[in-house]
């Protein structure tokens, strides 16, 4: 998984589970428009399969994430 996302993705992943999968607070915290966000979350949907507005998905792909980036020896 840590392969098909950009740092940037992961980091818009982890930004919007930490302000509750709301939009506007991340746009502000990434300095993005919050159009830009929503555009940027589908492109995660299109290349993983994994919707990151629905909570299940999101919590799957940053545990998918994380525990890719530890048996690297990434984090």
């Amino acid at each position: 998984m840590r392969e098909m996302l950009t740092d940037e993705e992961i980091v818009l992943l982890r930004t919007y589970a930490k302000f509750n999968l709301r939009i506007q607070p991340v746009a502000d915290e990434m300095h993005y428009h919050r159009r830009t966000i929503f555009k940027k979350l589908f492109q995660i949907y299109s290349k993983t399969g994994l919707n990151p507005h629905n909570f299940w998905d999101l919590v799957s792909l940053i545990r998918q994430v994380d525990e890719e980036g530890s048996e690297n020896g990434r984090e």
